[in-house]
């Protein structure tokens, strides 16, 4: 997939020059609108990355402690979360108590729950990324099999700043609580 390290508008003839530079997998490339190849330098790549990974920690860490605590259930289910998306494969697990501190202090940084939320859309790249945050946080939400209210209505805000669709919602609920039934909230 073709990033741009700018901000580009790319006409109809240079999006099929970059349709064919995919084919032929030259990787972190993009065509501005003036025709010439442009390489995203790796240093950009791996900043992206590092929010977008940052912002899934902090929108589990938000929903973990949305009720005031953040118990050993959630604290567990973090932990799993972040072993087992690959979006997390270069985090050493030893550090995984660092992250979380890091994404408290980042989130009390903050006055207001809008103010979070702005910053959580506009450090997930696109639709997919803003998708697995809000089921991380879901996750977290439900890791005591049970959420409250308050952990609800963060879902419910999280929801509509992500621009998730209730269908989506739906369906991240039951693969988060292991049955087919469907929550609504």
């Amino acid at each position: 997939r073709l990033t741009p390290a700018r901000s580009t508008v790319v006409d109809s003839a240079n999006r099929k020059c970059c349709r064919h530079i995919c084919k032929n997998k030259v990787s972190f490339s993009f065509i501005v609108s003036l025709g010439e190849l442009t390489t995203m330098p790796r240093d950009v790549i791996e900043r992206v990355r590092h929010d977008r990974n940052t912002a899934l920690i902090d929108a589990m860490i938000l929903a973990a402690s949305a009720d005031g605590t953040m118990g050993q259930s959630e604290r567990s289910m973090l932990i799993s979360r972040v072993i087992e998306r690959p979006e997390f494969e270069d985090i050493d697990i030893k550090h995984i108590h660092e992250l979380a501190e890091s994404s408290a202090r980042r989130l009390a940084h903050h006055h207001k729950l809008d103010d979070i939320l702005a910053s959580l859309k506009q450090r997930l790249p696109n639709h997919r990324s803003r998708l697995l945050a809000f089921g991380l946080a879901t996750a977290m939400a439900l890791a005591d099999r049970r959420a409250s209210r308050t952990e609800l209505g963060l879902l419910k805000s999280l929801q509509e700043t992500l621009e998730v669709t209730e269908d989506e919602v739906t369906r991240i609920f039951e693969i988060c609580h292991g049955c087919r039934m469907c929550f609504k909230y």
